[in-house]
C-alpha cells in the first residue's frame, strides 16, 4: 500500500492511500499537514494491516506506522501514487477533490464489514 499526501497553495494536504496492485485511491484525508490529519487518514489504513507501507519519508509517518512495515522511497520509485496525486492535483475546481474524497469513504465502512467477514 502506498502512501502519500500532496499540498496545494491553499496549504490543504491531501493524504491518499492506493493499493499498488489496483487502480484508483482506497482512501483520502484532506486537512492541514499535522499528524491529526494524517491519523484520520491511518485509523481507515491501518485497519487492512498490509505487510509493508511505501511511503514519501514524511515525517509525520514514523509516528504511527512501524518501522519494519515501512519502506521509504524516492519519489521516482512511488510513481504510481504520484500518478494519482498528479491527477488529482490537476482537477479544476477544489470542490471536486472534496466530490471524491466524500466518495471514497462512503466505501470505507463497506470494506470495514468485508475485513470482519
Amino acid at each position: 500500500m502506498y502512501l502519500n499526501g500532496m499540498g496545494f497553495r491553499a496549504k490543504v494536504w491531501l493524504g491518499t492511500a492506493i493499493n499498488h496492485y489496483r487502480s484508483g485511491v482506497l482512501a483520502i484525508q484532506i486537512g492541514d499537514r499535522s499528524g491529526k490529519t494524517f491519523e484520520k487518514l491511518w485509523e481507515r489504513v491501518k485497519k487492512w494491516d498490509s505487510q509493508r507501507y511505501l511511503t514519501d519519508g514524511y515525517c509525520v509517518y514514523a509516528n504511527y506506522i512501524e518501522p519494519e512495515k515501512q519502506a521509504v522511497l524516492p519519489k521516482t520509485k512511488l510513481t504510481r501514487v504520484e500518478g494519482e496525486n498528479t491527477r488529482l492535483r490537476l482537477t479544476s475546481r477544489y470542490s471536486m477533490l472534496l466530490e471524491i474524497a466524500k466518495n471514497v469513504m462512503v466505501f470505507n465502512p463497506i470494506i470495514d464489514v468485508l475485513l470482519k467477514i
